[in-house]
């Protein structure tokens, strides 16, 4: 099944984007804000590849905490080695099935579709 989350635009602000992907959890949030002060360069990017993973708010927070023990930087590596990224969306997602939320995380492709897969 699949469900309609809003996407991002380029039309968007910075503000606005992690607003959305925020999706008014504050962990999710701050882990947003490390990744743009620590990365300046390339922090809308980890953003954006969180978004085509179909991550967002509890499921950002539930990456950085649980699967990266709080540590950036195993963050940012996760989200661009392969096996990571494959551990951390099984993390998510099975945290998810016991009721923490109901979007599915993909490796990727998320962004590229309207409609954006729910756990079943």
């Amino acid at each position: 099944m699949t469900e309609k989350r809003k996407q991002i635009s380029l039309a968007m602000s910075v503000k606005d984007v992690l607003l959305l992907m925020g999706e008014g959890n504050p962990g999710g949030l701050d882990v947003l804000m490390k990744l743009l002060e620590n990365e300046e360069d390339v922090g809308l990017f980890r953003i954006l590849a969180l978004d085509d993973m179909n991550l967002r708010g509890t499921q950002i927070w539930v990456c950085y905490k649980d699967y990266c023990n709080q540590d950036l930087k195993k963050l940012i590596a996760s989200l661009v080695d392969s096996e990571e990224r494959l551990k951390m969306v099984e993390l998510v997602n099975k945290v998810g099935k016991e009721g923490n939320h109901k979007w599915k995380a993909v490796e990727s492709g998320a962004s590229y579709s309207e409609d954006r897969p729910v756990l079943e």
